[in-house]
């Protein structure tokens, strides 16, 4: 009998053993929630695409990358995973994966999901769109106010918050390459539970843990980016940058954890920030390296503007350092160079509302762009949350596309376009603004750096018909 007992508890001991074991190990086979592939710089990938994966399940199995050379090879590629930040709060109950992609591929896929990739030459269907998220922010009282200030959209309506209809539209369109260069991420509040604001976005989800912002966690960055986006990501790669939003005061930590195509570690936030650096090499939680995406003829550079202060003129030796390193990346001829920036370098609305002077936007930047950057093409940016369009004498034309879903600016906030710099100066030869959401499709033509498109209205169709050329932008409303 004894020995029996000893048996059964050896026994009992063994299985319990395997069971915790067992938990300890990865989970296999678990759901990829969401998959997307990202344009970066050949010196982290030789095809310029990396695939991520999001799985929701705490320690899964990074999944294989299932994929097919043009010589019919079949290719099983791991994916590696990617550890939240120690430090972060809100990313450790996700399993975030990553892989290069090899050249060569003709199609891709991860957990059943298609992994888009980038088509040979210049990419013949750009969809460009940006400011997507959804604003909840409260604001606390400024005496002598007593009462805290709300800016909250209503989260559950397409009408009021579109970036699903608008994610929709595009996948529709079948872009071949989608731009989108930052302000991801507006959830910075808990909703207020006051009336009506407690309906529009009663789904957003709650604070985390104390000391932790609303926005910077994977539920937030799921409802704001990743479920309402989930349309264009089997459709097109993505071409990403940080906005303002992204800055690790903000939610940097899911912006490299998520996006980031690898051009800075995903622990870049959670990094000692140096008390003194070379401007040249500003320490990546002020701006990341400037990278370029050759595509055919288009130079794509990316340039990280979101710590550039808007109203006053600082950090200009960064900057310039910025600005000169991004007119280095270009190709000297047989291309076109668009420079990708979250802030705009020219750009302007009369942000005291009617009856006040327009102002130009970004100071820093123009300070410090302004006389560098005559060889880009075009400037794609957004921050401002509208549509404008502006062409100056001798300037890269400037396109701000931050219209693909948060709150939009007041549309008193327009008018007439504002003389550009000190008296004297050539005023600005074109520009159009509109204050309504939308989307912008650009398709190359038989001409070096001359493209046609259309913008878009969320749910409306075509707004106005574009042409844009080296220093050119001409976009002219449709009649309805």
């Amino acid at each position: 009998l004894a020995r029996r007992r000893l048996r059964r508890i050896a026994l009992f001991l063994a299985l319990a053993g395997a069971a915790v074991l067992l938990a300890a190990q990865p989970a296999f086979g678990a759901k990829v929630e969401f998959a997307y592939t990202v344009v970066a710089p050949t010196s982290v990938s030789p095809s310029r695409l990396v695939a991520r994966a999001v799985i929701e399940t705490v320690g899964a199995a990074c999944p294989k990358v299932i994929a097919h050379t043009g010589s019919g090879r079949r290719l099983q590629l791991r994916m590696a995973n990617l550890p939240a930040p120690d430090g972060s709060v809100g990313f450790d109950g996700v399993t975030v994966c990553r892989r290069p992609l090899p050249v060569g591929l003709v199609r891709a896929s991860v957990g059943g999901l298609r992994l888009p990739l980038l088509q040979r030459g210049t990419p013949q269907r750009i969809a460009l769109f940006r400011d997507t998220g959804c604003r909840v922010k409260v604001y606390p009282p400024t005496p002598p106010a007593t009462e805290p200030g709300y800016q909250v959209q209503d989260c559950n309506s397409p009408e009021a918050w579109p970036l699903e209809t608008v994610a929709h539209e595009i996948a529709v369109a079948k872009p071949t390459l989608v731009v989108n260069t930052g302000d991801f991420f507006y959830r910075e509040s808990d909703c207020p539970d006051i009336a009506p604001y407690a309906a529009f976005c009663a789904g957003s989800p709650p604070v985390n843990l104390p000391g932790s912002p609303n926005e910077d966690s994977y539920a937030g960055w799921k409802a704001d980016w990743l479920s309402p986006a989930r349309a264009i990501f089997q459709v097109a790669p993505l071409v990403l940058a940080r906005g303002n939003h992204e800055s690790c005061e903000r939610a940097g930590t899911g912006y490299f954890f998520l996006l980031d195509p690898g051009v800075s570690p995903p622990d870049t936030c959670q990094r000692a920030y140096p008390a003194i650096y070379d401007p040249a090499n500003p320490p990546p939680t002020l701006a990341q390296p400037v990278w370029v995406a050759r595509l055919g003829t288009l130079d794509l550079v990316v340039l990280d503007s979101s710590n550039a202060d808007d109203t006053a003129v600082e950090d200009v030796e960064t900057y310039t350092a910025l600005g000169q390193r991004a007119v280095a990346l270009l190709r000297k001829r047989g291309a076109t160079g668009w420079l990708l920036t979250h802030r705009p370098v020219y750009a302007w609305e009369r942000f005291g509302g009617p009856g006040t002077d327009p102002v130009w936007t970004n100071v820093t930047l123009e300070a410090a762009l302004d006389p560098l950057i005559e060889p880009f093409a075009a400037i794609f940016s957004g921050h401002l949350h509208l549509f404008q369009t502006i062409e100056l004498p001798g300037r890269p034309a400037q396109l701000t596309l931050g219209d693909g879903g948060t709150q939009l600016d007041a549309s008193d906030q327009g008018g007439a376009l504002p003389e550009f710099g000190p008296p004297g100066l050539p005023a600005p030869t074109r520009g159009v603004t509109t204050f309504t959401f939308g989307w912008t499709l650009l398709r190359p033509t038989k001409t070096l750096g001359a493209f046609t498109g259309t913008r878009y209205e969320a749910g409306r169709g075509a707004w106005a018909t574009c042409r844009l050329a080296p220093h050119e932008i001409d976009c002219a409303p449709r009649p309805r």
